[in-house]
């Protein structure tokens, strides 16, 4: 195993490119760069224990990452179908998105905003930071999408911002507002793209791209899939 600068290598994680990598380590001909270095050793630790008494603190055990729903993905719960949704659709759901989320938390009791269900299914509270995450990230990759050739983009590490950042104890006002804001930021975005624009690509792991239009209904359908997450609990507590 050796370090290098980096000069012509590319992180076998990330993506990350000899322009942004700080060092790369290279071992039986795979580079990874110093961050995904790092990550990984965060994940380590958290999977031996986290003693620093942080509520909300540690990442669940065996954290990896989960392919990408594909272009023509069709989700049994909540019955959207990627190749059936225009994209005309999928502006006006993430338009309506705000107030819908709204309307589902006022009748979600304040004792179960902030309780897991079970250890793998987040809080209210928590999912509605990850619908503000999906809005600011996809606002970023479609940026990257629109303007560079098959970008590689930084994966979410959905759990990891959920315990790194104590999701479970934010303020419910405060991160609507932010909704507010970062989906009409996405969807300015979205606006910028050129109509012969939406087939360009993005990569997310070695083999895994996807592309712009597939951005914007992940983007609607992580909104609608976890509003029903919210109204569920909801009605569980009805």
């Amino acid at each position: 195993m050796h370090t290098s600068a980096a000069r012509h290598a590319r992180c076998s994680f990330c993506g990350r490119g000899q322009d942004q990598m700080l060092q790369v380590v290279t071992l039986s001909g795979v580079d990874i760069c110093n961050e995904c270095v790092q990550l990984c050793q965060d994940m380590i630790g958290d999977e031996r224990g986290n003693d620093r008494g942080i509520p909300g603190g540690n990442v669940s055990p065996g954290v990896r990452l989960g392919p990408l729903a594909a272009e023509n993905f069709f989700c049994e719960t909540c019955d959207i179908s990627y190749p059936d949704t225009t994209l005309a659709d999928a502006i006006a759901a993430i338009e309506r998105l705000p107030g819908r989320l709204d309307d589902a938390l006022e009748s979600v009791p304040e004792g179960a905003l902030r309780v897991r269900p079970s250890p793998e299914v987040w809080s209210p509270i928590e999912y509605l930071c990850h619908i503000r995450d999906v809005m600011i990230s996809a606002t970023v990759r479609l940026y990257r999408t629109r303007t560079e050739e098959v970008p590689s983009v930084e994966p979410m590490f959905n759990d990891l911002r959920a315990a790194r950042f104590g999701y479970a104890h934010r303020k419910v006002g405060a991160v609507m507002a932010e909704i507010v804001y970062d989906a009409t930021g996405f969807l300015a975005e979205v606006a910028r793209m050129p109509s012969d624009g939406w087939n360009r690509r993005l990569r997310r792991l070695p083999g895994e791209t996807r592309t712009g239009i597939w951005l914007v209904r992940q983007t609607m359908h992580e909104g609608e899939h976890h509003l029903l997450d919210i109204t569920r609990v909801a009605e569980a507590d009805a």
